[in-house]
């Protein structure tokens, strides 16, 4: 059983081999008679051309008025029974490729899923991420807009408050204290806030010193005016003075002089001169 189809296999080979060479033979046994006969004539080798010529017409002839016979001889149906086995393991493996392919479609669509999913969800990563660095930037551009605002808004009180202690220094008077003073107050605690208040203090030291000079001028003055009434008064006012004037104490009224004075020995004098000799009014009785 093991040795037909390698027998099988040499027939064929010997017919492939045959069908190969035939249109060969065909074509050149004519060419050979014509050459051993005309050109180098050899009857032995023509001889051969025209046997081959015959056997080649013969064969040809054959093939073509019987085909059937070939078809149905054993080596054809040993051949179409090759051709059959090899066509239906041909299918199988073709069945096989195709299951294979198949699933490798199968293969290759659920990585395409993966993929598009795992892209998908990078992507959701990268909008979410952007979002968050977006709203970052956000508070960060709010952030400085309000730290902008906010300098210029110390910068502004500064410049008033730095306007207001100017003008409370060029004019030193307690009615500027209290704007000064609330202008300084709008300004957050800084060195410049110090500087300035230590500014104000000093306005408001100086102001408080003028005006207590001021105080001691007008009680100065106030008291020369009285001591200049008085002193107007005393030059003016009559005293008497006991013991022809050598008395220590004066009266400004003889009425009241001791009852036991003698009167014509009291000197009459104004109260200046008696101040300026030393003496004072009598106690009790002046």
């Amino acid at each position: 059983m093991k040795k037909e189809p390698m027998s099988l296999l040499k027939k064929i080979g010997w017919l492939l081999l045959i069908l190969i060479f035939f249109p060969f033979v065909v074509l050149l046994s004519p060419v050979g008679v014509w050459y051993f006969s005309k050109k180098k004539p050899d009857t032995l080798k023509r001889n051969i051309s025209i046997g081959l010529s015959v056997l080649a017409l013969a064969g040809a002839f054959s093939v073509v008025t019987n085909p059937e016979t070939y078809l149905r001889s054993p080596q054809r149906e040993q051949s179409k029974h090759l051709i059959s086995s090899t066509s239906s393991s041909s299918t199988k493996e073709d069945e096989h490729k195709k299951a294979q392919e198949k699933k490798k479609e199968l293969e290759d669509a659920k990585k395409a899923e993966e993929v598009k999913k795992k892209a998908e969800e990078t992507k959701k990563a990268e909008e979410a991420k952007k979002k968050v660095e977006e709203a970052k930037k956000a508070a960060e551009e709010k952030k400085r807009v309000e730290e902008a605002a906010k300098k210029a808004e110390e910068e502004r009180l500064t410049a008033e408050g730095e306007t207001a202690v100017q003008n409370l220094e060029a004019n030193q008077v307690t009615d500027n204290i209290e704007a000064t003073q609330g202008a300084i107050n709008k300004l957050a605690d800084s060195p410049k806030k110090a500087e300035l208040q230590q500014r104000l203090q000093a306005v408001q030291t100086a102001i408080a010193q003028r005006e207590e000079e001021a105080r001691r001028e007008q009680e100065a003055q106030a008291a020369a005016e009285r001591a200049a009434q008085l002193s107007a008064q005393q030059e003016q006012r009559i005293v008497y003075v006991a013991r022809n004037g050598n008395s220590d104490a004066y009266w400004y009224s003889l009425s009241n002089m001791p009852s036991n004075t003698r009167f014509d020995r009291v000197v009459q004098m104004s109260e200046a001169q008696a101040i300026s000799l030393g003496k004072h009014p009598a106690k009790g009785h002046g």
